[in-house]
């Protein structure tokens, strides 16, 4: 056999071999490809619900602080301040009862100071537009010409995504069950 006969035949079985390694290699880069887009997606959309759990949950904190002040002398602006973040449900029942609710806000002659000491969202679905919280909120009440009352209270609620951000939706407290 000849030199030539032995190089033909190396070369003919190194040119499936050869094919076999090509078509492999496309196929990874197409594999890495796909992954690649997609992961960078997943990425894409994990970003999204972090900013929607941020924007929902300082937008709870925010209004269960707002719903917890107010001061008697001036009722109608607290009001106003509570249907601004308020929809839907809550919002409608704010503004049915909103004339009671100043009268009785002003009676009652207090300033009421609230902080949110914690919160946390319980469920969130971002596509939908709600989100679930609960909140702790340490309230002062000061009645007129007496002193100051300390209170914790416990809240949960829901806040819906609209054309002005998240608004309170829901505002429930949360019963404190002792043994």
């Amino acid at each position: 056999m000849s030199e030539t006969d032995e190089d033909t035949r190396t070369r003919r079985a190194g040119g499936p071999l050869r094919v076999a390694s090509v078509v492999l290699l496309v196929l990874a880069v197409v594999f890495a490809g796909v992954s690649g887009v997609r992961l960078l997606g997943a990425d894409d959309v994990r970003a999204a619900d972090v900013t929607a759990r941020d924007e929902a949950l300082r937008a709870a904190r925010s209004s269960v602080a707002q719903f917890n002040t107010f001061d008697y002398r001036s009722a109608p602006a607290a009001m106003e301040g509570w249907l601004a973040q308020s929809t839907g449900t809550l919002h409608d029942q704010l503004q049915a009862e909103k004339d009671a609710t100043v009268k009785n806000l002003a009676a009652g002659r207090t300033v009421t100071r609230g902080e949110v000491v914690d919160a946390a969202l319980t469920e969130l679905d971002a596509d939908r537009g709600a989100a679930g919280f609960i909140a702790s909120v340490f309230t002062a009440v000061t009645p007129e010409g007496g002193a100051e009352v300390p209170k914790r209270i416990r809240f949960q609620g829901t806040m819906t995504r609209t054309d002005q951000g998240w608004l309170l939706s829901s505002l429930d407290l949360v019963k404190i069950q002792t043994a």
